[in-house]
């Protein structure tokens, strides 16, 4: 009797187990790079919701099931990479590499981490090293897959920061040609225009950059400040005006703000500008310098206000204090501390400017 019971329930219970563990059983069947494949979906979704340590843990389960699964030693490297980990970063790439050397996906994001590592390297030399190694990384790249707006627009970067101004142009002219209007991609040419002296050309590609998208004050200020080399002072001000609009707390706008507004002889404006980069950073150097350029004009064009002399004098020694390596601010700073210059003698059409100091104001 015991037995037949036996036999009727054993294959009901084996079938509710099964039912059960469906999920756990059909894992079993799967090959080891479809196990991989779902861990490294669910490690996606975990780090959709910001629970790193999740996601590495579903990774580890997917290189458990399959270690040779590239897209999963690329996540690896990903999550290494964004956290700052660029030498794990870098063996996680390369290994994915050495797999399968045809994947695109490991041997961009390899240079974007030698690329990472050149921004935090310590010496021209080693930061060279690093470049070096992302230019030949995003060529490894592009012969995969050459159609890589990023890694051609990368690439042309990589070349700018080593000085080879004429690859650099080549590589994002080929970026431009896949995206021709990218924001992006017309700024880096502008740097290049402008790091060749070609103002105009310049001016031009910070515009369709403009175009592209408008809300850019990092493009504004490069725009503006080549107005400034070109002696363009209403369009320079106009620009960098534009620019503070749209991020009043950047300290870099406020800064070239009270540049162009100085050269404009704008005074009160230009303090209010310097004034206002103190404010957003109490510790840079150069708004303590502009303003107290500002202040020091205005006092010798009115010598009885030696309050505004004062003022330029504490605040030139405060950036000295902050930033030591400023040789003719601590000139100027002498010959103001020691003498204070004759009054101005104004001619008929109100010329006399030759005793204002001559410091650089950023």
């Amino acid at each position: 009797m015991r037995g037949r019971f036996v036999r009727r329930v054993f294959p009901w219970v084996l079938l509710a187990v099964m039912q059960a563990g469906c999920a756990r059983m059909d894992a079993w069947f799967q090959p080891p790079s479809q196990q991989a494949d779902h861990s490294l979906a669910r490690a996606r979704t975990y780090l959709d919701a910001g629970d790193v340590q999740a996601a590495l843990d579903e990774l580890n389960r997917a290189l458990q099931a399959d270690p040779n699964h590239v897209p999963t030693i690329t996540a690896v490297g990903d999550i290494h990479r964004k956290k700052g980990d660029y030498g794990q970063a870098v063996k996680s790439y390369k290994r994915a590499c050495d797999i399968d050397p045809y994947a695109f996906r490991p041997h961009y994001n390899l240079g974007v981490t030698y690329q990472a590592m050149a921004a935090v390297a310590k010496g021209a030399e080693t930061m060279r090293q690093y470049l070096r190694q992302a230019v030949m990384t995003y060529i490894r790249a592009l012969a995969i897959d050459p159609e890589s707006f990023h890694a051609k627009l990368n690439l042309g970067a990589c070349y700018y920061q080593m000085g080879q101004y004429d690859l650099a142009e080549q590589a994002t002219r080929e970026a431009l040609v896949l995206r021709p209007m990218n924001p992006r991609a017309n700024n880096n040419l502008g740097i290049i225009f402008e790091a060749t002296n070609r103002l105009d050309a310049a001016v031009a590609a910070y515009k369709r950059s403009i175009e592209a998208d408008s809300k850019q004050p990092e493009i504004l200020l490069n725009l503006g400040a080549v107005y400034l080399q070109q002696g363009q002072l209403r369009s320079a001000l106009a620009t960098f005006q534009q620019a503070h609009r749209l991020a009043p707390n950047n300290v870099e706008v406020c800064m070239q703000l009270g540049v162009c507004c100085f050269r404009l002889k704008q005074l009160d404006s230009a303090a209010r500008a310097f004034q206002n980069a103190i404010r957003l950073d109490p510790y840079n150097a150069g708004a303590y310098r502009g303003f107290g350029v500002i202040c020091m004009y205005q006092y010798v064009v009115d010598t009885q206000r030696t309050d505004l002399r004062e003022k330029a004098i504490r605040s030139w020694r405060y950036s000295l204090q902050l930033e030591p390596s400023q040789p003719d601010l601590e000139n100027l700073l002498h010959r103001y501390e020691r003498f204070a210059p004759p009054s101005r003698t104004a001619g008929p059409s109100g010329q006399g400017d030759a005793d204002a100091p001559h410091a650089r104001v950023s």
